[in-house]
């Protein structure tokens, strides 16, 4: 015998679940995937989506990046045809209007591309890079110093990379 309190779970359950997929479905920026999601939800948690983007687009300092972007893919998904013209939407869009703007050209911007295997910063000369070298030289075995390094961009003696790779593979 299932109580009404069991089916409100099941039922939150099921919303839970619909709910990840249109964001995981925004936030991989397949919006038009998720169009199909944005019909099955509730308009409470319509409305709640709305709201929560608005206040994250004007405040984006405030969130994760992930939220930042998933909060632009879905401005981005009611900038379609079928959405602009809907009145339910218009006070969204128009309350989201400058912060899209913004969000476009975070999100547009180039990312950066390394020549060196593993890098991921753009490492610049500095006292950083002297301490690091000399903390390596000093003791060939220094973790931090290694994948600061490499990480950085300063390292391109295979057999280091190597070392790199499997002190990464290990975490």
């Amino acid at each position: 015998m299932t109580t009404k309190s069991t089916k409100r779970t099941k039922r939150q359950l099921e919303e839970l679940t619909e709910n990840e997929k249109f964001c995981r479905l925004l936030k991989n920026n397949k919006v038009k995937d998720s169009k199909e999601f944005w019909g099955k939800l509730t308009d409470e948690v319509q409305e709640m989506f709305l709201d929560y983007s608005t206040e994250i687009l004007n405040n984006p300092s405030s969130v994760s990046e992930d939220s930042y972007k998933t909060a632009y893919y879905l401005c981005k998904l009611f900038r379609n045809k079928e959405f602009r013209s809907d009145p339910k939407y218009s006070k969204f869009l128009k309350n989201t209007n400058n912060s899209f703007a913004k969000a476009k050209d975070y999100f547009s911007k180039p990312k950066l591309t390394f020549e060196n295997k593993f890098q991921k910063k753009l490492g610049t000369d500095g006292p950083l890079k002297i301490y690091y070298e000399t903390l390596l030289a000093e003791n060939p075995e220094s973790k931090i110093a290694l994948i600061w390094l490499v990480e950085n961009g300063f390292i391109t003696d295979e057999s280091l990379l190597k070392k790199y790779q499997k002190i990464k593979n290990k975490k």
